[in-house]
């Protein structure tokens, strides 16, 4: 069995979000205002775990590949200093 890519997966995706945000009426909500709510529910606990997960993933990410990128010592430290400091200015002014 072949394996699909990872934009074929990310097409496939959109497609069926697509369809489903046609079936449940599009801008057109054909529900009542509390089913809409409780619809509303998981979509704001992923995009908080989503914003609570993105900078420690994005650091540890960085952290990953400097640690084992084959990098000379003294521009390693060079390196290191300003990654570590542009990565938690940018946490910062994204918090």
């Amino acid at each position: 069995m072949k394996k699909i890519p990872l934009y074929g997966q990310i097409i496939i995706a959109l497609i069926i979000t697509i369809i489903v945000g046609i079936l449940l009426g599009a801008g057109n909500p054909i529900w009542d205002k509390e089913t809409i709510k409780h619809l509303a529910l998981p979509c704001t606990l992923i995009l908080k775990a989503l914003r609570t997960l993105a900078t420690p993933l994005i650091f540890l990410a960085i952290l990953h590949t400097f640690l084992t990128a084959d990098i000379p010592s003294r521009s390693g430290r060079k390196l290191s200093i300003l990654l570590i400091t542009n990565t938690l200015v940018a946490i910062v002014i994204g918090l």
